[in-house]
């Protein structure tokens, strides 16, 4: 049996719904261990587990307060998990508030920009033919349209679209060390993962 860690929820993303979403989509095969508190989590003992999810931002509190959770301790953890070959998933506003210039910016492959106030319908659809998309067919949601800085180097699987702003990179994965990266743009809501094919995404790459 697999065994999943996430840490979920931030200032802007409760953690509940989260917490709820995670539990219904990750099934069968897998042992979920989730937390809302980055002081909970076993960091020691990270190398026990398959996967990481972190579906949190990099801040510790509020967006006024510069302090990071997300300090070189956790970057370097989570670096030694990638380098034994775990799997590191960034949901949302895992990829969001932590310090550019950092090893976990390198490690991730991309950062969060911006997204436009309004939470525009979006059509989410494959961008690439490859395990993480197999199945999945376009869907509509109405989320945050993030805006990503991505690196060049990245193989992106997964464009959104809306009318009122275009294009924007949805997801991406990459290899690092001997680890896997991937990362999921949408998520703002409940209701984002309880389409059919969002659930679909998730699985595919818990199973990459």
């Amino acid at each position: 049996m697999k065994k999943v860690l996430a840490l979920v929820g931030d200032y802007y993303h409760p953690s509940d719904y989260l917490k709820q979403a995670l539990k219904m989509i990750i099934k069968n095969n897998y042992q979920l261990d989730i937390y809302s508190n980055h002081q909970e989590v076993d960091w020691e003992g990270l190398m026990k587990y398959d996967v990481l999810i972190l579906a949190t931002w990099g801040k510790i509190n509020d967006p006024e307060d510069e302090a990071y959770w997300l300090d070189q301790y956790h970057e370097k953890k989570i670096d030694q998990f990638l380098a034994e070959g775990g799997k590191l998933f960034l949901v949302h506003s895992g990829t969001a508030s932590y310090p550019k210039d950092g090893l976990f910016r390198e490690i991730a492959g991309g950062h969060f920009i911006q997204h436009p106030e309004e939470h525009p319908q979006i059509t989410v659809k494959a961008a690439a033919d490859n395990s993480l998309t197999q199945g999945i067919k376009d869907f509509e949601i109405t989320d945050e349209q993030y805006f990503m800085d991505v690196d060049p180097e990245v193989e992106i699987f997964l464009k959104a679209e809306s009318d009122q702003f275009g294009e924007s990179t949805a997801g991406w994965c990459k290899n690092y060390k001997k680890g896997k990266v991937i990362v999921l743009t949408p998520g703002h809501t409940l209701e984002v993962f309880e389409e059919e094919m969002m659930q679909k995404l998730i699985n595919n790459i818990l199973e990459l």
